[in-house]
């Protein structure tokens, strides 16, 4: 059997892109913008290319266009940051202000929706009658100094997880010996609050947990009340935290209580603030935050130093560093109920719904 020569294959017009004529890599392309007035004559209506390349069936001329849209606009953003570092470098020799030529960035805190709480306070007369009213509420006599904080805190019924005995722990710990823990027993929320008020306790914490994990945390102002139930989420204890510090005992830390703004998140905020001392040893340099940010509450705790920039050079720059100690964990408030806990009478000053998030995600509540 003889070899048969190799066929030869042949190509289509229609099979080869450039045709007779050489890749576009390898001569210089017709400029973009009259590609695009080429295309745009071509397309019905005023439908602009530049900004639907997709319509465009040329694979490659498809690509070449977008990717002339994006050098263009990486073109104009350097242009546009070059123009506003001279005129910010002016203006700081000039010894100005150049944060207005910043546009600032929009965030859904930014953005958030106008309470009418919000808006009051701003009023002269509102903002006297608001003080008025925090003066005669169930905190005022903590905020006087005539009350002395005594906080108990405790956990569910048959509590047994050595994580959540952890974290109280070092509850306890990073607030200064304030709170006491009590055994829960097998007392009913109720009956529990009416043995601490007896005892003298001005508050009380009860951290609940499911399933050997942390998920609620109530709060209850102790003899009138209110009563707050919290979703815990995020909970680290001291160990868990990587190179966290020891809290020094015995020392009450400074209190940031930040961004509570509306009138709910005044009244949360006043609350979580009676159970903790008013007594702040500043020498132990410990600080804890309660942090607001849309609706979630954020709790950390630090010990913070100042220290010269440059150790060798005592004239140089002033920096602070911190140092974590621990637990961290965050709270979303669910309900907050007058007087004390009672699963029979409830009256509450608000409660969370689940169509309140569906509503808008730029309207918050604290």
């Amino acid at each position: 059997m003889t070899p048969t020569a190799p066929r030869k294959r042949i190509f289509s017009s229609y099979s080869n892109p450039f045709r007779k004529e050489k890749p576009l890599g390898m001569k210089p392309p017709r400029p973009i913008d009259e590609e695009i007035q080429d295309l745009q004559s071509r397309t019905p209506g005023n439908l602009s290319i530049r900004h639907n390349p997709s319509r465009i069936r040329n694979r490659l001329k498809r690509l070449r266009i977008v990717q002339e849209v994006r050098d263009q606009k990486l073109r104009v953003k350097r242009e546009l940051h070059r123009r506003r570092d001279e005129q910010e470098a002016q203006l700081r020799a000039e010894g100005k202000d150049v944060t207005s030529l910043r546009k600032p960035r929009l965030t859904l805190d930014s953005k958030r929706d106008e309470d009418a709480t919000l808006t009051a306070h701003a009023k002269e007369i509102v903002a006297e009658e608001l003080v008025h009213a925090e003066t005669l509420d169930e905190f005022g006599e903590y905020f006087d100094g005539t009350r002395i904080v005594k906080v108990a805190i405790t956990t569910s019924i048959g509590c047994t997880n050595k994580g959540t005995l952890q974290f109280i722990d070092d509850f306890i710990k990073v607030l200064g010996g304030v709170i006491s823990y009590i055994p829960r027993e097998e007392l009913q929320i109720r009956q529990l609050a009416v043995r601490l008020i007896d005892e003298g306790f001005t508050s009380v914490i009860i951290v609940h947990e499911d399933r050997d994990i942390i998920t609620h945390m109530m709060m209850m102002a102790l003899p009138m009340g209110p009563t707050a139930w919290f979703r815990m989420t995020n909970v680290y204890t001291h160990k868990e935290l990587v190179g966290s510090g020891v809290p020094i005992p015995d020392c009450p830390p400074e209190v940031i209580m930040n961004n509570f703004k509306t009138r709910l998140g005044r009244r949360v905020g006043r609350m979580i603030q009676s159970m903790l001392s008013r007594e702040e040893h500043l020498r132990a340099r410990q600080v804890i935050t309660f942090h607001n940010q849309r609706d979630f509450i954020f709790f950390r705790a630090y010990r913070y130093i100042f220290e010269n920039k440059d150790k060798k050079d005592p004239t140089s720059e002033v920096i602070v560093r911190m140092h974590e100690l621990g637990p961290q964990f965050t709270l979303k408030l669910k309900w907050l109920q007058k007087g004390l806990f009672d699963p029979h009478n409830e009256e509450y000053e608000w409660f969370y719904r689940p169509e309140m998030d569906h509503h808008s995600r730029t309207r918050f509540f604290l």
